[in-house]
This record gives structure tokens, sequence and C-alpha cells, in this order.
């Protein structure tokens, strides 16, 4: 009698099994497991209202994740509504310069650079529009302010995984424009 237990009780476990792996259980499914954003976990937080720093998260993820247009839209929407700090501002140009919009992203980053004149990343990327426009003046004197910049600050910049440029970043900014005005 023990033994014929033990075999049902595995038998039925067994069923359980196979039933479980071959997605025919029950009418419930389990929960979906959404994961985090890296972004949302790795952005720093400025502003007091978690909505517009998930917004600002977000604006940056899809950037990340070439999602350019949604990127665009986020933040346009924050812009819009005031918010205009100099990495928003950033932002919004690097998302229309991959969007191809060359007008309004050489327009952003003017405007990030009258927020924070130090952005040798907004100097570098207007640069380069000016010289997709074939203004290589202005696109020499973006590169050479490179050079000489010194931020007064810790430089917040969501589009690097630390959401800020360091000095490393902007020595190795600094070699790479060298290359550039060789060529120009």
């Amino acid at each position: 009698m023990k033994k014929q237990l033990c075999a049902l009780i595995a038998a039925i476990s067994l069923c359980g099994i196979i039933v479980t792996f071959s997605g025919c259980s029950s009418k419930t499914k389990a929960p979906e497991i959404k994961e985090t954003p890296k972004a949302e976990t790795r952005y720093i937080r400025y502003y007091n209202d978690p909505e517009i720093n998930a917004t600002i998260a977000a604006a940056w993820n899809h950037y990340t994740n070439s999602r350019y247009d949604q990127s665009r839209m986020d933040f346009d929407r924050l812009i819009t509504k005031g918010y205009t700090h100099y990495d928003i501002l950033f932002g919004a140009a690097c998302a229309n310069m991959k969007y191809y919009d060359l007008k309004k992203a050489l327009s952003l980053y003017t405007r990030c650079l009258q927020e924070r004149s130090d952005h040798f990343e907004a100097l570098f990327f207007r640069a380069e529009i000016y010289r997709q426009m074939k203004d290589y003046t202005r696109a020499r004197a973006d590169l050479e302010a490179i050079l000489i910049v010194e931020p007064s600050s810790p430089l917040i910049c969501g589009l690097y995984p630390s959401a800020s440029a360091d000095r490393n970043l902007l020595l190795k900014r600094r070699a790479e424009v060298k290359s550039i005005l060789k060529t120009m």
C-alpha cells in the first residue's frame, strides 16, 4: 500500500511539473517582471518634482536606446513647461541632432551654452553641426574653446552612464578636437 501511495504522489507531482512547463496550468498568469530602466536609477535628480525627474530619466533612456523621436518629445515637453536646465537643453539638442533637425539642435546647443558656457560637449556637438553646414569659422571657434575651457563645477550630462562629464572625458574630447583641427 505504501508503494502505491508513493507512486501515486510521484505521478501527481510529475503531472504538475509537465503541466507547469507546458504552459497549460491554470487560467491565471504569473505577473510579468518589469525591469526598472537603468537610466531612472542612475540619473541625478535635481528637481523637487519626481514626475519631472522621471521624465528627464525617460528622455535620456529613450536617447540611449536610439528612440530619438520619443526622446525629443520628452525633452520638448519639459522645455515647454519651463524646465530649461542646461542638461535638458543639451539632451533636447542631442535628440534633435540624431533626428536630423540640425537647425533646432543648433538653437538648443546655443541655449545650453548660454546656461552653461563651459559645457564642452555642447561646444563639441555645435561645432559638428557648423562643420556639416560648412561654417568652418564658427566650428573652429567652438573647437578651440574646448581646448581652453575649464568647467567651474561638475558637469551634469545625461549622455553618460555616470550622468556627469568629468575631467577625463574633457581630456579625451580635447585630444579628439586637436585631431579635428589638424584636418580643418
